[in-house]
Order: structure tokens, then C-alpha cells, then sequence
């Protein structure tokens, strides 16, 4: 996943709101939205390649996300599946401090990731590019394929996009979805470099990307209301001529 922004904490219904883009080629196998049959207390998307994700909630009261860690060039021989690090925290019953603590020795097997945890109390930040374990204070965030806020053309529009929707009381997962699908190009200047060709750094500075063999393949909205209730819903395709499908849950988690 390239872009997970997030409100938390700043809206009167629902503390936690999170829309999210994933990313990928398309010839990489993919589940969509929906509860897994070997762990149904999980209703994730799974890559079929390395049986991780991207994004997911669990009934056990916590929510998980990973992006990865933009380095061109970069070499590691066997690395563990990123994705693993969000299942693996959704099947646990540790807290979020207390699994990152347990993983933070096994960092160096990865590479480079920006893992965000919700354990039911606190939302956290952690990645294996950064020392430090941060627990979110109230705000507005945007997490791409960069440190937590780097601004980065689509981590600064998103974020202001989210949050001049979300002053409103009535949250429409539509008005989310359409700042999901945002392909508002930005100016030359502020586009990332990276390490890639400037034709991939354009083409990857936007919110929703739309190529022939890479581009959004899942766009994820996540609402938790006060009474910690889930609604997770996604829209999703596997080839760049397919329509999006969706799929949608609701319940109580607790």
C-alpha cells in the first residue's frame, strides 16, 4: 500500500478514520476484502504471494497497515513479507508496544516498512527506517512511502483533503473514496527524488495511480465510532480494464 491517511481523534463520531491506497502490480495475486477462511476473526485483502496484507481489522479490537519503505536499489537476500507484520499483529493478543517490542529484534530480516497499530486503546507508529516507537498524539496524518508526514505531493494534498472533509458531522464513504481517487498531478518542483526514473517519480506522485502494469489496485475506507463498531469497506480490482468491485463490513468488535 502507497498512501494510508488518517484522522485520529478528530471527529466528533469517529475517533479513528482512515482512507488508504494500495498499490501494486497488477500480476501480483490478490484476495479481496473479506474475512479469511483460516482466520475468519480477520476480514483483510490478501496477497496471495506471500499470504500477508496490506490492511485489516480484527473482532480482537485492532486494526494493523503497512507501507513499504521506497528504496531503489536496495538488496536483501530472503527477506520476510512485509505483509506478515500486519497478520501477525491482528492474530495476536499483545498490546501494540508489546508486539512491536517483541519485533523490533527481527527489524533488520524486513525491508524497510512503516507499520501503524491500533491495539483498542493507543495508535501507533513504528518503522524499521526510524529509532524511535511513536504513540499518536490527536491529529491529522499521512504515511506513504516515506517517514510518518514526509510531504510528499500526495501526503500533504491527501491530508489536507481529509481534513477539510471531516469538518462536517455526516461522513459519506463516497466523499472519501473520491479523495482516494484523486489524480491531481502535482507541479514539477515537488515531486520526490527517490532513486526512480522522473517518469515513475511523476507517475507516482499522485493520490490514485493509473498505469498499463502498476496503479491503485484497493482503495480502503476504515470508520471506528464511539462505540468501537467497524466499518471497513473497499473498492478493488485486479487488472487495469476491470471495474472496481466492493466489498463491505460492518459489525461490533467487542
Amino acid at each position: 500500500m502507497c498512501l494510508i491517511l488518517f484522522a485520529w481523534k478528530q471527529h466528533p463520531l469517529y475517533p479513528l478514520i482512515i482512507a488508504a491506497n494500495r498499490d501494486e502490480y497488477f500480476n501480483r495475486p490478490t484476495d479481496p476484502l473479506r474475512p479469511w477462511q483460516d482466520n475468519p476473526d480477520i476480514i483483510a485483502g490478501r496477497d496471495l504471494e506471500s499470504q500477508g496484507t496490506w490492511l485489516g481489522i480484527s473482532k480482537k479490537h485492532r486494526l494493523a497497515a503497512v507501507t513499504n519503505f521506497r528504496e531503489p536499489g536496495f538488496q536483501m537476500e530472503t527477506p520476510i513479507s512485509r505483509g506478515l507484520l500486519v497478520s501477525d499483529f491482528l492474530e495476536s493478543s499483545h498490546t501494540a508496544p508489546h508486539y512491536l517490542q517483541e519485533l523490533e529484534p527481527q527489524y533488520p530480516l524486513y525491508r524497510g516498512f512503516n507499520l501503524l497499530l491500533w491495539d483498542g486503546n493507543g495508535l501507533y507508529y513504528s518503522s524499521n527506517r526510524h529509532e524511535q516507537l511513536l504513540q499518536l498524539l490527536p491529529g491529522i496524518y499521512g504515511l506513504s512511502n516515506h517517514l510518518l508526514d514526509t510531504d510528499w505531493p500526495k501526503v500533504v494534498r491527501g491530508k489536507t483533503l481529509l481534513s477539510q472533509y471531516i469538518q462536517q458531522n455526516n461522513i459519506q464513504k463516497d466523499k472519501l473514496f473520491n479523495i482516494l481517487f484523486d489524480q491531481t498531478l502535482p507541479d514539477e518542483q515537488s515531486v520526490p527524488q527517490t532513486g526512480l526514473t522522473s517518469d515513475w517519480e511523476k507517475a507516482l506522485s499522485t493520490i490514485y495511480i493509473d498505469r498499463d502494469e502498476y496503479g491503485t489496485r484497493a482503495s480502503t475506507i476504515v470508520l471506528l465510532n464511539n462505540n468501537g463498531d467497524f466499518s471497513i469497506t473497499e473498492k478493488s480490482r485486479n487488472q487495469l480494464s476491470e471495474p472496481l468491485g466492493t466489498a463491505c463490513y460492518t459489525y461490533p468488535t467487542q
